[in-house]
Formats: structure tokens, C-alpha cells, sequence
């Protein structure tokens, strides 16, 4: 190996070893206890039922793998042991990436480039500190690329079988990798030698895996998987003036909340070889749009993109390379005609220009104060907007508020609370949305009229012993009338039992 190769190597594995302290330093409390996390969890712990719901996967919108996945390493798994899974996918989503720019550009500028982008930046640091799905996906979405590059390189059917099968495992992991099929399809039907019936071959064992787990999941209750998928269809079917807006909100609102968003488009294409950009821009470019159709990717939807954190990071360290050289230039044309007297001299030139180069302190001191308020140590610019805005539970108030729950309640008790909290409770649990979408109320994320036959346990809340609010509640408040109206109805009539922070436990007068 050569010296050169042997420097690159430790570099590589440096900026993983860097992203690896980044993503686990302190990672149980900082950040909070959030609602998709306690889903997961719960899911894991009980795949049979959701809170209260039989069969519930699709209802709840996720697919079991990455559920599965999580309680066989962990038998009684908890959001820290969720996160611990997430940030060991986090690290190889970086690493993946780091490959597959090496495969699509072969310069290791790029590759560094890309790799040090997906470690440090904030944005990215945030998400990966939080157990989601999406990070599977995201593992599983660059298998996917890697497998369809070589396909499009060396067309033979194996290669569509292995892009057929990681399609599938993909699928598995989340439902919204359903917007990869189109470009996954068109870069194989545009391949050179590629063969007609391979696509074919792909599309039909994509759904192998997802039908297996499905199956198992909703095993003795087909009419059930019917209906629920149904009523995902239903939920995701927005028309067609909604999707344009929607598509022209999820595109221009980044452009100044999110400094690297139109970075990585000018990079794509201004910095990428052309197979490079064409390949970029099919897959992940496609879904992106096919995605930001239905559902807000930005806000409290930015976890959405997960999967398509490489596109960004690519698309940036594509734009370096390029962009240093005329900034340079431009910087040395511009002080010679500022200080025409003092800049003719090349070594001053150098300093004046490298002085204002060094400008770029102030961006970095805004990384780094946002790095720390990520990991939960004090910033001296304030805390970091995205995390802010994310209704979360402190970890501490949430173990105080689950002991004093489990204390204070017996297995056949309902409690009403949010899944950040809900998952390490004992007691027979639902959340603030289900008992409404049972009594036929409009929820955000359950359908009207859940039948009574569905239910595990009754959810009348009116026999709950206690109610849980939080800050989702806050979240739900705003967002759904219904439950603006309840949360009115029991902070004026039912006493505050206890408060933890910002939890606070209502006990039902009425109960005994």
C-alpha cells in the first residue's frame, strides 16, 4: 500500500473516530426523550398491538424491521439502547457515503469532503443523536445506490437481482422508501446492455421481504392488513394542488433556514462528473421531489431527509473543489482594486487574501456553538434553533414521572400519555390521539372510527387513572382542535397529581 493510500485510510477512519464522539458523547440526555423515539420502542417491546391497537403497523405508519432489529439486541430496549443502534447505523451511513462518493467520482477530495460534511454538521449531528427508522433506511438506501452504480456499470442479471433484493430490505425499513422505485427504474431501463425483463426482475423482488414481515405482522387478521393499508393510501393521497404547493414550500423554505441546500444543488451540477450527476439526480433527487409532494419537509419534518443526507453531503464536497480556487481569485481581484498601491505586491496580496479567508472563523464559532447546545453543554451563541423547536421530554423528568406512574398504578390501570413517555410504563397505556379517532374525532395520524374489535384494552378515557401531559401535548394542541379542547377539559377539571419538569400527571377524580 502506498503512502498516499495509507494517509487517506487514517483520515477516513479519523473523521469516523470524530463522528463517533460526537454522536455518542452524552447521548442519553441530550437530545430529550422524543415521541417517534418511544414508538419505536414500544413497537419493539410489544409487536403485536400499539398502544392499545392489534396489528397496528401500518396504522402507525412504519414497517417492523428496524423494530425487529432493535429488540433482538436489546430484549427490553429503551430509547438509550434505540439511540446506541441509531448512531452505530449513523456512523456507517457516513462511511457508505465516503464509498459510493469514491465510486461515482474516484477524487478523494470529494470523498473527505463528503465524509467530514456528514460528521460535523449540525443539522445532521442532531438527527443522527435521535433513534429513528429513517437511519436504517438511510444504511439500506445506500446498499441500494451502490448495488444499482454496479448495475448501471455491469448490467447482468445477478447484479439486477442483488439491486431487486436491497430494494427489498429498503422497503422493509420505512414506507416512505417507496419514492426510490421510480428512479431506481429508470436508471436500470436507461442502462447500456441492460435487458428489459431486468427491471422486471427487480420490481418483482422488491416486495419479497416487505410481504414477509407484513404477513408475520398482521398474521390472523388479513382483513385487518387491508384496511389498514387503506387507510395509509387514504392518508397520504393529497391532491394535486396540495402536492404543487407543498413542492414549492419543501424546495424554497431550506433556501434560508438551511445554508448547504442550495450549496449541494450547485455542486450536483456544477461540481460532478456527468454519469456522477445524472446518477445523483435520478435517485435521490427523484424521490426527494416524489417525497416532498405529500408531506412538509421542513419543521418538525425534518427527519424526512434522512435518507437523503448523502445527496447533501455529496453534493457539497462536489462544490470545494471548484469553489475554492475562484473564490481565491475573485478575493485577489477584489483587494487589487480596493488597494491597487498596496496589493501589488504579491506577498501582501497573500496576506490581505488570506486574512479574508480567515473570516471564515465566524461560520465556524456558529458550528461549534452549535454542536455543543446539540450535546447538551452551554453555547455561547444560544441554544440550536432545530433542536429547540423539537417537543421533547428531558430524560430525567421522564424517568421520575414513569417511577412515580408505575408506583402508583396497577397492570389493568389506563394511562393516557405520549409515546416519548408511554413505552416504559407498566400500566395498560394509549395516547392523546387514539381514544379521540376511537369516539370518531379528526386526528392527525389515525383514522376516524377505529373499530371496537381492534382494541387490546378499552381506551375510554374517561376510566384513564391518569393523564400525562407534556410537551407533544403542546405540539397536538396546536395542531388538532380536538385535542385542544380535552387538554382545556382536564387541566380544569382533573387535580394536578404530580410535575416533573415540564410533565405533568392529572389523576382522575372520579376514579377510585
Amino acid at each position: 500500500m502506498s503512502r498516499g493510500k495509507a494517509l487517506r485510510g487514517i483520515g477516513c477512519l479519523g473523521v469516523l473516530g470524530f463522528a463517533a464522539v460526537l454522536r455518542y458523547i452524552g447521548y442519553t440526555q441530550s437530545p430529550g426523550w422524543y415521541s417517534d423515539e418511544g414508538t419505536w420502542v414500544w413497537l419493539a417491546r410489544h409487536p403485536t398491538h400499539y398502544l392499545g391497537i392489534a396489528h397496528a403497523w401500518l396504522l402507525a405508519a412504519r414497517m417492523p424491521l428496524f423494530a425487529k432489529i432493535l429488540r433482538l439486541l436489546f430484549p427490553r430496549p429503551t430509547i438509550a439502547h434505540a439511540r446506541v443502534l441509531s448512531q452505530g447505523l449513523a456512523l456507517l451511513q457516513i462511511g457508505l457515503t465516503g464509498y459510493l462518493a469514491y465510486r461515482l467520482t474516484r477524487a478523494w477530495h470529494v470523498v473527505c469532503g463528503a465524509m467530514l460534511v456528514y460528521a460535523l454538521y449540525p443539522y445532521f449531528l442532531l438527527y443522527h443523536r435521535l433513534s429513528l427508522g429513517y437511519h436504517l433506511e438511510a444504511v439500506l438506501v445506500l446498499l441500494l445506490a451502490l448495488a444499482l452504480l454496479r448495475y448501471v456499470e455491469h448490467p447482468t442479471t445477478r447484479q439486477a437481482a442483488l439491486v431487486g433484493l436491497s430494494l427489498s430490505a429498503t422497503l422493509s425499513s420505512e414506507l416512505a422508501a417507496v419514492a426510490f422505485i421510480p428512479g431506481v427504474l429508470w436508471l436500470m431501463l436507461t442502462a447500456r446492455g441492460r435487458r428489459g425483463w431486468h427491471a422486471l426482475l427487480t420490481l418483482s423482488l422488491a416486495w419479497l421481504l416487505p410481504a414477509a414481515l407484513l404477513a408475520h405482522a398482521y398474521a390472523g387478521a388479513w382483513g385487518w392488513l387491508y384496511d389498514d393499508l387503506r387507510a395509509f393510501l387514504d392518508r397520504t393521497a393529497v391532491p394535486l394542488s396540495m402536492q404543487i404547493a407543498l413542492l414549492v414550500l419543501n424546495f424554497n423554505i431550506p433556501w434560508w433556514r438551511e445554508p448547504l441546500w442550495p450549496w449541494l444543488w450547485i455542486g450536483v451540477f456544477a461540481g460532478l462528473p456527468r454519469h456522477a450527476q445524472r446518477f445523483m439526480l435520478l435517485f435521490w433527487g427523484l424521490a426527494w421531489f416524489i417525497l416532498a409532494r405529500t408531506v412538509a419537509v421542513w419543521g418538525l419534518g425534518l427527519y424526512y431527509n434522512i435518507p437523503y443526507f448523502p445527496f447533501w453531503a455529496i453534493g457539497v464536497a462536489a462544490l470545494l473543489p471548484r469553489a475554492w480556487p475562484s473564490l481565491k481569485a475573485t478575493l485577489q481581484h477584489m483587494w487589487t482594486m480596493i488597494l491597487p498601491t498596496c496589493c501589488h505586491r504579491e506577498r501582501i496580496l497573500r496576506l490581505v487574501v488570506g486574512l479574508t479567508l480567515g473570516l471564515v472563523v465566524i461560520p465556524t464559532s456558529v458550528l461549534v456553538g452549535h454542536t455543543l447546545s446539540i450535546l447538551g453543554l452551554p453555547s455561547p451563541i444560544g441554544p440550536y434553533e432545530p433542536l429547540e423547536r423539537l417537543p421533547t421530554v428531558a430524560p430525567e423528568d421522564g424517568q421520575a414521572a414513569q417511577r412515580y406512574l408505575n408506583t402508583h398504578t396497577t397492570p389493568t390501570d389506563l394511562v393516557i400519555a405520549s409515546p416519548s413517555l408511554a413505552w416504559g410504563l407498566t400500566a395498560r397505556v394509549t395516547d392523546f390521539q387514539i381514544p379521540l379517532a376511537v369516539r370518531g374525532a379528526t386526528t392527525r395520524h389515525w383514522p376516524r372510527g377505529i373499530p371496537q374489535e381492534r382494541l387490546v384494552y378499552p381506551l375510554d378515557p374517561r376510566r384513564a387513572r391518569y393523564v400525562v401531559i407534556d410537551p407533544v401535548w403542546d405540539w397536538g394542541s396546536h395542531a388538532m382542535p380536538a385535542v385542544a379542547q380535552w387538554r382545556a377539559e382536564i387541566e380544569a377539571t382533573w387535580p394536578l397529581e404530580r410535575r416533573f419538569g415540564a410533565v405533568r400527571i392529572y389523576r382522575n377524580p372520579r376514579a377510585p
